[in-house]
């Protein structure tokens, strides 16, 4: 299924979509036209190459190995078409969605963090993949990355676990409580 190609393809879509909306932050608003749809202007008869937003609207997955998913030879391992899961992974992150059921059935929610954290952390998360890393490797940088960027508890670890959760990469997320360390406060006792 060669889905380190499947993630190559979706992280270059990301940092369109990311140069697009830091290029222009408003020009979703004041044309037809969303950051999340790709290749949106050279598309002969209208429409888009891919949608991060909507997969399906262009027979990609939004969900690993749901509806879409390449399992075979064709597209080469499926390197352009598979690439809709991580393209709505990060859309999620951008964007969230109070609520949703992917193609395995789960229910999943996920709190918007908005572009500046979801690139952040997607940023991080694919300097710590390899050329043969899979979406389960990119679940765990990723989740990595905003655990050492904003913390363990932190909106943006819960936000980043359930969007994997949403497209079908490992468990949804299980709220915590940061703990609070005074590892290193020396403390002085005078009588």
């Amino acid at each position: 299924s060669l889905e380190s190609g499947a993630m190559n393809e979706g992280f270059s879509d990301i940092w369109g979509a990311a140069v697009e909306h830091y290029a222009d932050p408003f020009e979703a608003d004041a044309v037809a036209k969303s950051y999340f749809d790709i290749g949106e202007e050279i598309t002969v008869g209208g429409g888009a190459l891919r949608s991060m937003s909507n997969p399906k609207l262009y027979g990609q997955p939004d969900t690993y190995k749901g509806f879409y998913w390449v399992a075979d030879g064709s597209d080469n391992g499926g390197v352009h078409t598979n690439s809709g899961v991580l393209n709505y992974w990060f859309y999620l992150l951008v964007s969230g969605k109070t609520s949703g059921t992917n193609d395995l059935g789960n229910g999943y929610s996920v709190p918007a963090i908005g572009w500046t954290d979801a690139e952040r952390i997607a940023f991080v998360g694919e300097t710590g993949l390899t050329a043969s890393s899979n979406y389960a490797a990119c679940r765990t940088s990723t989740i990595n990355a905003a655990t050492s960027l904003f913390g363990a508890c932190s909106i943006q670890v819960e936000a980043v676990t359930r969007a994997w959760y949403a497209v079908g990469v490992g468990a949804d997320f299980v709220p915590c409580t940061p703990q609070i360390s005074f590892s290193g406060i020396a403390q002085t006792v005078t009588e």
